[in-house]
Protein backbone atom coordinates (compact mmCIF):
# COMPACT_ATOMS: atom_id res chain seq x y z
CA UNK A 1 0.00 0.00 0.00
CA UNK A 2 2.80 2.06 0.48
CA UNK A 3 4.70 1.86 -2.89
CA UNK A 4 3.75 3.62 -6.24
CA UNK A 5 4.79 1.77 -9.16
CA UNK A 6 5.08 3.59 -12.29
CA UNK A 7 4.80 1.96 -15.33
CA UNK A 8 6.87 2.97 -18.48
CA UNK A 9 6.26 2.51 -22.00
CA UNK A 10 9.90 1.35 -22.61
CA UNK A 11 13.27 0.10 -21.58
CA UNK A 12 15.54 2.83 -19.65
CA UNK A 13 18.22 3.51 -21.64
CA UNK A 14 21.72 2.79 -20.18
CA UNK A 15 24.01 5.79 -20.34
CA UNK A 16 27.36 3.83 -18.94
CA UNK A 17 28.27 0.22 -18.94
CA UNK A 18 28.96 -1.15 -15.62
CA UNK A 19 32.13 -3.05 -16.99
CA UNK A 20 33.62 -4.75 -13.34
CA UNK A 21 31.67 -7.03 -11.19
CA UNK A 22 31.61 -6.74 -7.66
CA UNK A 23 34.31 -10.02 -7.11
CA UNK A 24 36.55 -8.39 -9.44
CA UNK A 25 36.57 -5.40 -8.22
CA UNK A 26 37.39 -6.42 -4.98
CA UNK A 27 40.15 -8.68 -5.64
CA UNK A 28 41.99 -5.99 -7.38
CA UNK A 29 41.82 -4.14 -4.62
CA UNK A 30 42.84 -6.74 -2.22
CA UNK A 31 45.85 -7.86 -4.55
CA UNK A 32 47.54 -4.13 -5.22
CA UNK A 33 47.54 -3.60 -1.34
CA UNK A 34 51.14 -3.26 -0.10
CA UNK A 35 50.76 -1.76 3.87
CA UNK A 36 50.82 -4.48 6.34
CA UNK A 37 49.42 -2.27 9.25
CA UNK A 38 46.44 -2.12 6.80
CA UNK A 39 43.79 -4.53 5.95
CA UNK A 40 40.57 -4.15 3.84
CA UNK A 41 36.73 -4.50 4.39
CA UNK A 42 35.39 -7.53 2.50
CA UNK A 43 32.52 -5.21 1.17
CA UNK A 44 32.45 -3.51 -1.49
CA UNK A 45 29.85 -0.75 -2.46
CA UNK A 46 29.07 1.08 -5.62
CA UNK A 47 28.84 4.89 -6.53
CA UNK A 48 29.30 6.98 -9.56
CA UNK A 49 32.35 9.18 -9.97
CA UNK A 50 32.77 11.32 -13.22
CA UNK A 51 29.72 9.58 -14.73
CA UNK A 52 31.35 5.91 -14.22
CA UNK A 53 30.50 3.51 -12.27
CA UNK A 54 33.30 2.38 -9.42
CA UNK A 55 33.59 0.35 -6.27
CA UNK A 56 34.84 1.60 -3.28
CA UNK A 57 36.45 -0.36 -0.06
CA UNK A 58 36.81 0.97 3.09
CA UNK A 59 40.69 0.90 4.93
CA UNK A 60 40.80 -0.68 7.86
CA UNK A 61 43.78 -1.33 10.77
CA UNK A 62 45.08 -4.88 10.63
CA UNK A 63 46.10 -6.59 13.68
CA UNK A 64 44.06 -6.48 17.44
CA UNK A 65 46.67 -4.37 18.28
CA UNK A 66 46.24 -1.42 15.43
CA UNK A 67 42.63 -1.99 16.03
CA UNK A 68 42.61 -1.11 19.87
CA UNK A 69 45.10 1.74 19.39
CA UNK A 70 45.23 2.95 15.80
CA UNK A 71 42.33 4.25 13.11
CA UNK A 72 41.12 3.70 10.14
CA UNK A 73 42.37 5.85 7.41
CA UNK A 74 40.34 6.40 4.23
CA UNK A 75 39.16 4.04 1.47
CA UNK A 76 40.27 3.18 -1.83
CA UNK A 77 38.63 3.14 -5.32
CA UNK A 78 38.98 0.41 -8.05
CA UNK A 79 38.14 1.98 -11.24
CA UNK A 80 36.71 -0.21 -14.41
CA UNK A 81 40.13 -0.63 -16.05
CA UNK A 82 41.01 -2.45 -12.44
CA UNK A 83 43.35 0.55 -11.41
CA UNK A 84 43.35 1.47 -7.49
CA UNK A 85 43.54 4.32 -5.76
CA UNK A 86 43.88 5.20 -2.48
CA UNK A 87 42.49 7.93 -0.03
CA UNK A 88 44.08 8.30 3.08
CA UNK A 89 42.76 10.31 6.29
CA UNK A 90 43.23 9.70 9.39
CA UNK A 91 39.45 9.09 11.05
CA UNK A 92 38.67 9.46 14.40
CA UNK A 93 35.76 6.89 14.36
CA UNK A 94 36.24 4.08 11.42
CA UNK A 95 35.31 0.48 10.64
CA UNK A 96 37.46 -1.99 11.79
CA UNK A 97 38.11 -0.10 15.17
CA UNK A 98 37.73 -1.28 18.56
CA UNK A 99 34.38 -1.14 21.13
CA UNK A 100 33.26 3.16 21.10
CA UNK A 101 35.61 3.96 18.04
CA UNK A 102 34.05 1.73 15.89
CA UNK A 103 32.09 3.60 13.50
CA UNK A 104 29.41 1.74 13.75
CA UNK A 105 29.01 1.69 16.93
CA UNK A 106 28.65 5.80 16.86
CA UNK A 107 26.02 5.30 14.15
CA UNK A 108 24.22 3.06 16.36
CA UNK A 109 24.71 6.05 19.16
CA UNK A 110 22.55 8.48 17.33
CA UNK A 111 20.31 6.04 15.40
CA UNK A 112 19.52 3.20 18.25
CA UNK A 113 15.90 2.13 16.39
CA UNK A 114 17.44 3.01 12.84
CA UNK A 115 18.94 0.15 10.97
CA UNK A 116 21.88 1.72 8.93
CA UNK A 117 22.42 -0.49 5.14
CA UNK A 118 25.48 0.49 3.79
CA UNK A 119 28.85 2.80 4.22
CA UNK A 120 30.27 4.90 1.21
CA UNK A 121 33.16 7.17 1.77
CA UNK A 122 33.67 10.15 -0.75
CA UNK A 123 36.30 13.06 -0.31
CA UNK A 124 35.37 16.40 0.57
CA UNK A 125 37.01 19.95 1.05
CA UNK A 126 37.46 19.02 4.71
CA UNK A 127 38.89 15.42 4.14
CA UNK A 128 37.00 12.12 3.93
CA UNK A 129 33.73 11.31 5.27
CA UNK A 130 31.16 8.59 5.44
CA UNK A 131 28.03 8.50 4.71
CA UNK A 132 25.46 6.17 6.13
CA UNK A 133 22.34 6.00 4.54
CA UNK A 134 19.54 4.52 7.21
CA UNK A 135 16.23 2.85 7.34
CA UNK A 136 13.30 4.09 10.02
CA UNK A 137 10.10 2.38 10.69
CA UNK A 138 6.50 3.04 11.41
CA UNK A 139 3.86 1.15 12.43
CA UNK A 140 0.45 -0.28 10.45
CA UNK A 141 -0.84 -3.14 12.66
CA UNK A 142 0.34 -5.80 12.72
CA UNK A 143 3.75 -4.68 11.07
CA UNK A 144 6.61 -2.28 10.99
CA UNK A 145 6.71 -0.76 7.59
CA UNK A 146 10.29 0.39 6.57
CA UNK A 147 10.74 3.67 4.78
CA UNK A 148 13.89 5.59 3.76
CA UNK A 149 14.71 7.38 7.26
CA UNK A 150 17.63 9.77 6.25
CA UNK A 151 21.43 9.87 5.82
CA UNK A 152 24.20 9.80 9.13
CA UNK A 153 27.49 11.86 8.07
CA UNK A 154 30.25 11.31 9.78
CA UNK A 155 33.56 12.78 9.01
CA UNK A 156 37.06 12.28 9.83
CA UNK A 157 37.29 14.60 13.59
CA UNK A 158 34.79 12.66 14.23
CA UNK A 159 31.48 14.81 13.91
CA UNK A 160 28.02 13.63 12.81
CA UNK A 161 25.36 15.35 11.02
CA UNK A 162 21.75 13.69 10.68
CA UNK A 163 20.38 14.51 6.93
CA UNK A 164 16.41 14.21 6.26
CA UNK A 165 15.93 12.36 2.81
CA UNK A 166 15.26 15.95 1.39
CA UNK A 167 18.54 17.30 2.58
CA UNK A 168 20.62 14.65 1.64
CA UNK A 169 19.51 14.57 -1.86
CA UNK A 170 20.75 18.18 -2.48
CA UNK A 171 23.65 18.37 -0.38
CA UNK A 172 26.81 18.99 -2.41
CA UNK A 173 29.37 16.66 -0.81
CA UNK A 174 27.31 13.53 -1.73
CA UNK A 175 26.34 13.69 -4.80
CA UNK A 176 27.05 10.34 -6.97
CA UNK A 177 26.49 8.18 -4.28
CA UNK A 178 23.43 6.30 -4.03
CA UNK A 179 21.39 7.16 -1.12
CA UNK A 180 18.98 5.01 -0.93
CA UNK A 181 19.37 1.60 0.79
CA UNK A 182 19.55 -1.14 -1.92
CA UNK A 183 18.45 -3.23 0.99
CA UNK A 184 14.78 -1.46 0.97
CA UNK A 185 14.81 -1.00 -2.86
CA UNK A 186 14.68 -4.89 -2.79
CA UNK A 187 11.88 -4.47 -0.12
CA UNK A 188 10.15 -2.22 -2.74
CA UNK A 189 10.06 -5.01 -5.79
CA UNK A 190 9.64 -7.84 -3.17
CA UNK A 191 5.88 -5.90 -2.06
CA UNK A 192 5.06 -6.00 -5.98
CA UNK A 193 3.84 -9.75 -5.13
CA UNK A 194 1.45 -8.90 -2.90
CA UNK A 195 -0.67 -5.91 -4.55
CA UNK A 196 -3.12 -8.57 -5.41
CA UNK A 197 -3.51 -9.50 -1.37
CA UNK A 198 -2.36 -12.81 0.26
CA UNK A 199 -5.01 -15.13 -1.96
CA UNK A 200 -3.41 -14.41 -5.20
CA UNK A 201 0.04 -14.81 -3.47
CA UNK A 202 -0.82 -17.88 -2.32
CA UNK A 203 -3.37 -19.53 -4.48
CA UNK A 204 -4.14 -17.91 -8.10
CA UNK A 205 -0.43 -15.87 -8.71
CA UNK A 206 -2.10 -13.62 -11.63
CA UNK A 207 0.48 -11.66 -12.50
CA UNK A 208 2.64 -12.36 -9.69
CA UNK A 209 6.91 -11.73 -10.06
CA UNK A 210 9.72 -13.41 -8.15
CA UNK A 211 12.95 -11.97 -8.00
CA UNK A 212 15.39 -13.36 -10.00
CA UNK A 213 18.14 -15.34 -7.99
CA UNK A 214 21.35 -15.65 -9.91
CA UNK A 215 23.69 -16.88 -7.21
CA UNK A 216 21.66 -20.52 -7.49
CA UNK A 217 23.13 -21.48 -10.61
CA UNK A 218 26.51 -23.27 -9.85
CA UNK A 219 28.48 -20.82 -12.62
CA UNK A 220 27.56 -18.19 -10.71
CA UNK A 221 29.31 -15.70 -8.08
CA UNK A 222 29.27 -12.21 -7.75
CA UNK A 223 26.78 -9.47 -6.00
CA UNK A 224 23.04 -10.36 -5.92
CA UNK A 225 20.67 -7.61 -7.33
CA UNK A 226 19.75 -4.97 -6.92
CA UNK A 227 22.12 -3.69 -9.59
CA UNK A 228 23.40 0.37 -9.88
CA UNK A 229 22.43 1.65 -12.90
CA UNK A 230 23.01 4.98 -14.77
CA UNK A 231 19.59 5.71 -17.12
CA UNK A 232 18.49 8.32 -19.32
CA UNK A 233 15.99 8.79 -16.04
CA UNK A 234 18.88 9.14 -13.46
CA UNK A 235 20.42 6.96 -11.21
CA UNK A 236 18.53 3.24 -10.52
CA UNK A 237 18.94 0.29 -8.74
CA UNK A 238 17.90 -2.37 -10.91
CA UNK A 239 15.70 -5.71 -10.08
CA UNK A 240 14.93 -8.18 -12.91
CA UNK A 241 11.98 -10.48 -11.94
CA UNK A 242 10.77 -13.66 -13.73
CA UNK A 243 6.81 -14.68 -13.72
CA UNK A 244 6.21 -17.01 -11.06
CA UNK A 245 7.06 -20.40 -11.72
CA UNK A 246 8.85 -19.60 -15.13
CA UNK A 247 12.32 -17.90 -16.14
CA UNK A 248 11.94 -15.47 -18.96
CA UNK A 249 12.26 -12.15 -18.23
CA UNK A 250 8.57 -10.75 -17.36
CA UNK A 251 8.96 -7.24 -15.19
CA UNK A 252 12.02 -4.89 -14.43
CA UNK A 253 11.84 -2.45 -11.81
CA UNK A 254 13.93 0.24 -11.63
CA UNK A 255 14.37 2.32 -8.23
CA UNK A 256 15.38 5.99 -8.42
CA UNK A 257 18.74 5.96 -5.83
CA UNK A 258 18.30 9.12 -4.67
CA UNK A 259 14.67 9.19 -4.04
CA UNK A 260 13.17 5.73 -4.14
CA UNK A 261 10.72 6.67 -6.94
CA UNK A 262 9.88 3.25 -8.50
CA UNK A 263 8.96 2.32 -11.83
CA UNK A 264 8.65 -0.56 -13.58
CA UNK A 265 8.91 -2.02 -17.80
CA UNK A 266 6.41 -4.89 -17.94
CA UNK A 267 7.42 -7.32 -21.35
CA UNK A 268 4.47 -8.73 -22.60
CA UNK A 269 3.83 -11.86 -22.33
CA UNK A 270 3.92 -12.61 -26.20
CA UNK A 271 7.31 -11.41 -26.62
CA UNK A 272 9.62 -14.23 -24.91
CA UNK A 273 12.62 -11.95 -23.51
CA UNK A 274 14.78 -14.67 -21.63
CA UNK A 275 15.64 -14.11 -18.11
CA UNK A 276 18.78 -13.20 -17.03
CA UNK A 277 19.60 -17.29 -15.49
CA UNK A 278 18.66 -18.82 -18.12
CA UNK A 279 21.26 -16.96 -20.35
CA UNK A 280 24.20 -18.04 -18.51
CA UNK A 281 23.34 -21.40 -20.92
CA UNK A 282 23.72 -19.31 -24.12
CA UNK A 283 27.10 -18.19 -23.18
CA UNK A 284 28.70 -21.76 -22.26
CA UNK A 285 27.46 -22.74 -25.73
CA UNK A 286 29.09 -20.37 -27.50
CA UNK A 287 32.35 -20.51 -26.23
CA UNK A 288 32.82 -24.34 -26.25
CA UNK A 289 37.35 -23.92 -25.80
CA UNK A 290 37.00 -22.83 -22.59
CA UNK A 291 37.46 -25.07 -19.69
CA UNK A 292 34.15 -24.18 -17.46
CA UNK A 293 35.38 -25.79 -14.34
CA UNK A 294 37.83 -23.02 -13.48
CA UNK A 295 35.88 -20.31 -15.04
CA UNK A 296 33.24 -18.02 -13.56
CA UNK A 297 30.35 -15.96 -15.04
CA UNK A 298 29.42 -13.10 -12.84
CA UNK A 299 26.08 -10.76 -12.64
CA UNK A 300 23.71 -10.17 -15.58
CA UNK A 301 23.90 -6.58 -15.99
CA UNK A 302 21.15 -4.98 -18.26
CA UNK A 303 22.45 -3.15 -21.27
CA UNK A 304 19.63 -1.16 -23.41
CA UNK A 305 20.03 0.34 -26.90
CA UNK A 306 17.39 1.62 -29.16
CA UNK A 307 14.97 -0.14 -27.22
CA UNK A 308 16.90 -3.58 -26.90
CA UNK A 309 17.35 -5.32 -23.93
CA UNK A 310 20.95 -7.05 -23.58
CA UNK A 311 22.25 -9.33 -20.88
CA UNK A 312 25.96 -8.29 -19.83
CA UNK A 313 27.97 -10.67 -18.14
CA UNK A 314 31.85 -10.77 -17.14
CA UNK A 315 33.51 -14.21 -17.37
CA UNK A 316 36.10 -13.87 -15.15
CA UNK A 317 38.70 -16.77 -12.95
CA UNK A 318 38.06 -18.84 -10.19
CA UNK A 319 40.18 -16.20 -8.77
CA UNK A 320 38.55 -13.33 -10.27
CA UNK A 321 41.79 -12.40 -11.62
CA UNK A 322 40.23 -9.93 -14.11
CA UNK A 323 38.00 -9.97 -16.73
CA UNK A 324 38.30 -13.06 -19.15
CA UNK A 325 35.88 -11.98 -21.71
CA UNK A 326 32.44 -9.38 -21.46
CA UNK A 327 29.53 -11.25 -23.28
CA UNK A 328 26.49 -9.68 -24.36
CA UNK A 329 23.39 -11.84 -25.07
CA UNK A 330 20.66 -10.39 -26.58
CA UNK A 331 17.69 -11.21 -24.66
CA UNK A 332 15.19 -11.29 -27.85
CA UNK A 333 17.33 -13.26 -29.93
CA UNK A 334 19.08 -15.22 -27.27
CA UNK A 335 22.45 -14.33 -29.83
Amino acid sequence: DSVQYEELSDFPTTISAHYLPQRVASAYAHNKLQESAVSLAKRTEPMFQDGKIVWQVARRPNSFWNKQTGNADGFGITNSHGDVYWHRDKMKYGEGMIASDSIWWKLKEHRYWSKVTNIYYVLSEGGIIAVAPYLDYSLKFPVMVPHFGGVLIVHSDGKIENLKPAEAIDHPAIQGIPIFPEELALKYVGAYQLKDGFNNYYFRHYDQVVTVDVSTHYDFHGKEMPYLLETNLGQKWFVATTPWGAKGSHKLFYVDATTGHTSLYTIGRDNGFIGPKKALGYIKTAYPQLEWLDMYVLEPRPITRDSTLYWMYTVTTRDFAGVVDTVLVNSKTSQ
